[in-house]
C-alpha cells in the first residue's frame, strides 16, 4: 500500500513538472507590473485596465506628428516552433490615422523582420479612432528555420495624437495553420474546470447521501467507479497534455480535478468499506445475542 501510494505520488509530481515545463515552452505570459519591476518597459505608464482587473500600459501621443515609441526589447528567446505571435488586448481613444503596433524579429545573424497590426479588421487590424478592448496580434514565421534564439522588438507607432492602451502580453507558440496549439483557451479551461469539479462534487455528495441506505450500496459503489474513472481520464488527459507541451489552462485543469476525483473516490470508498463491514459485524452480533 506505501508502494502504491508513493507511485501515485511520483507520478503526479512528475506531471506537475512536465506543466510547468509545457507552459514555458507553449505560452508565456508577459504582465506590464513585472515587466516594469525587471526594467524592460521603455514608454507608457503602467495603470489600472478600465473594465478588466489586470493593469495595462497607457502610451499617448500629444505631438501632431507620427511617434514611435518603443515599449519592449526581450532578448536570448528560444521559440520552440518556428511560428511564433505576441498575442493581447489593446484599446485606444482618439487615434488619428492608421496607427499600429509592430515586432521586430532579430536574429542572432543580425537579420531583421518585421509585423505590423495594419490590416483592415481583426486582430491584425490598425488602430483609428476609438475602441474598446479588442485583440491584436503580431505572428512571425521564421520559415521552418529555427535559431536557437531571437531577440523581440515591440513598437507602437502613432500616426498623430491619441491614447492607446495595451493589457497583458501572450507569447505563444503556433501550429503550421498559424493557430494556437492549445486544446482550448483560458476561458474555455475556466467551463472545463467549473462544469467537471461542479459534476464531481454533485456525484460525491450524492453518494454521501444514499451511502446510508442498504439498498442502495451497488449505486454508491457505481458513482465512486465513475468518478474514479473520470479522474483516470483526467490524469491520463493531463499527462498527454503535458508532454505534448500543452499550456497550463490545458494541463493544470486536467490534472487538478483528475487528482481530486481519484483521491475522494478511492478515500470514499474505504472508508465506507470499513463503515459498511461495521454495521454488517454489529447485525451478526445482535443476531447472535438474541
Amino acid at each position: 500500500m506505501k508502494t502504491s501510494k508513493l507511485t501515485l505520488g511520483s507520478l503526479v509530481v512528475s506531471l506537475v513538472s512536465a506543466v510547468a515545463a509545457g507552459e514555458h515552452q507553449e505560452s508565456r505570459v508577459l504582465t506590464w507590473p513585472a515587466l516594469a519591476e525587471q526594467k524592460l518597459i521603455r514608454s507608457g505608464d503602467v495603470v489600472p485596465a478600465q473594465g478588466q482587473e489586470w493593469q495595462c500600459l497607457r502610451i499617448q501621443n500629444e505631438s501632431s506628428g507620427t511617434k514611435t515609441f518603443p515599449i519592449l526589447l526581450l532578448k536570448g528567446l528560444s521559440p520552440t516552433t518556428s511560428q511564433y505571435a505576441i498575442q493581447g488586448q489593446v484599446r485606444y481613444e482618439g487615434v488619428i490615422g492608421a496607427s499600429y503596433l509592430e515586432m521586430w524579429t532579430v536574429l542572432e545573424d543580425g537579420g531583421r523582420y518585421f509585423t505590423r497590426t495594419l490590416g483592415a479588421s481583426g486582430p491584425l487590424g490598425a488602430f483609428t479612432g476609438t475602441s474598446t478592448w479588442r485583440p491584436f496580434a503580431l505572428p512571425f514565421d521564421l520559415n521552418k528555420a529555427r535559431p536557437p534564439q531571437v531577440s523581440l522588438e515591440i513598437n507602437l507607432v502613432l500616426r498623430g495624437p491619441g491614447v492607446v492602451e495595451i493589457g497583458p502580453l501572450q507569447l505563444v507558440n503556433l501550429s503550421p495553420d498559424g493557430r494556437s496549439r492549445a486544446w482550448w483557451s483560458d476561458q474555455t479551461a475556466g467551463w472545463v474546470g467549473g462544469g467537471l469539479g461542479a459534476l464531481i462534487g454533485l456525484a460525491m455528495a450524492l453518494a454521501g447521501v444514499l451511502a446510508g441506505r442498504d439498498a442502495a450500496r451497488p449505486v454508491v459503489m457505481g458513482i465512486l467507479a465513475a468518478v474514479f474513472a473520470v479522474g483516470l481520464a483526467g490524469l491520463s488527459g493531463g499527462g498527454v497534455a503535458a508532454f505534448s507541451s500543452q499550456p497550463y489552462a490545458v494541463c493544470y485543469p486536467l490534472l487538478l480535478l483528475g487528482t481530486i476525483a481519484t483521491v475522494l473516490a478511492v478515500f470514499l470508498r474505504f472508508k465506507l468499506s470499513r463503515h459498511w463491514r461495521a454495521v454488517e459485524l454489529r447485525k451478526m452480533q445482535a443476531m447472535d445475542a438474541a
